[in-house]
């Protein structure tokens, strides 16, 4: 986290996770709307098709699509994230 690496004033230090902060929610809402156009754009009687021969059907490559905002929280909070021992 920016405040443990932080070694000057703490005014400063505030300043600079303010700025991160802003910046970070700046870019999730951006791509919020963007992920909403593009789930939006998925065709409700299309789930079964497959895009591609190594793909998943569109119906889970969207759903994973709407999950990945979700993400954000879930990478921040740990300090370490191994994906291997998460159930598929």
């Amino acid at each position: 986290m920016i405040e443990t690496r932080c070694t000057t004033v703490n005014a400063k230090c505030e300043s600079r996770r303010l700025s991160l902060t802003t910046l970070l929610l700046s870019e999730l809402e951006r791509e919020a709307a963007r992920t909403r156009n593009t789930l939006a754009a998925v065709p409700t009687d299309r789930e079964a098709f497959v895009p591609h021969p190594k793909s998943m059907p569109l119906g889970r490559l969207a759903g994973l699509v709407a999950t990945v905002p979700s993400w954000v929280s879930l990478i921040i909070e740990k300090d370490e994230l191994d994906l291997a021992d998460r159930p598929h």
